[in-house]
């Protein structure tokens, strides 16, 4: 139940969020925008300072300092755990790779296709609904399927709807479609995320839960690391067709090879694949 609801919260904050800073640079201007979201940063803090209650700290059965190979129990537990060994190597695939093609995406969308930068907005702010949405059944789904015939259907599910945005096409259409893969990849993360994440929690000693969670948060951002800088690097070796095989774009494609000016790359795209790695 928790976690569904912070899976809840989570794509709340995303579909929210984007569309209302917009509109808040458009009234205020961004040094305005700026500020605030400085001066929330500083409220949230405020606002855990506020928590009474308090956990019983965790009793060491050994009273000697921290060894250096306690530092590695959260991978030593992760790779150990059959179970939690073929989640975690899963999800630093599905993780890595979905969060590489991102550049890819974007160039798709805004050069090739042609998307003005306010339906490439609304192409990822409008499917994040389906965030709220499959988290708030996570816990009916579970409760009539089981948790583990959700973990691999789901799963599976989560990585396949990738492929649709490969046939997307210009226009109206081609929006409609983007929105379309978007909501069932989102929906799909939405049930999965907190069946996994409740499922690791079970499956894990009270005295290693922070640091399994600190080795699988560190493992999800060097895999995207890993496989983004990978896709650069093969980008950079592949042949270029302009003059001294730089120069000049294909005269097929529109003229600009990037987000126009003032086009805020910051939009649901990234939060919302980012907070696939849970």
């Amino acid at each position: 139940m928790a976690n569904a609801r912070f899976e809840s919260t989570t794509w709340s904050s995303i579909a929210v969020g984007p569309p209302l800073g917009g509109a808040t640079i458009g009234l205020f201007g961004p040094i305005t925008t700026v500020l605030a979201d400085a001066l929330s940063y500083l409220l949230s803090a405020l606002a855990v300072t506020a928590i009474r209650s308090r956990e019983e700290p965790l009793r060491r059965t050994d009273k000697g300092r921290v060894r250096a190979g306690e530092l590695l129990d959260g991978w030593r537990h992760l790779l150990t755990h059959p179970g939690l060994r073929a989640l975690y190597l899963n999800q630093l695939v599905v993780n890595g790779l979905i969060m590489a093609t991102e550049p890819l995406l974007v160039m798709l969308l805004l050069r090739q296709l042609g998307f003005p930068p306010r339906q490439y907005g609304l192409a990822f702010a409008v499917p994040c609904l389906g965030g709220l949405l499959g988290s708030r059944l996570a816990n009916r789904v579970v409760a009539r399927y089981g948790q583990h015939r959700i973990l691999r259907t789901v799963g599976t599910l989560r990585a396949i709807w990738l492929i649709g945005l490969a046939f997307v096409q210009p226009g109206v259409a081609g929006l409609a479609a983007v929105i379309a893969v978007e909501f069932a990849i989102i929906i799909s993360m939405s049930l999965y995320n907190p069946v996994l994440a409740t499922y690791r929690l079970e499956h894990t000693p009270g005295d290693r839960v922070v640091r399994t969670l600190l080795a699988w948060s560190i493992g999800s951002g060097a895999a995207i690391a890993i496989l983004s800088a990978r896709r650069a690097a093969s980008r950079r070796h592949q042949p270029s067709h302009g003059h001294h095989g730089r120069g000049a774009a294909d005269p097929r494609q529109p003229a600009a090879a990037f987000p126009p000016p003032g086009f805020r790359s910051d939009s649901a795209s990234s939060d919302m694949r980012s907070s696939a790695a849970v």
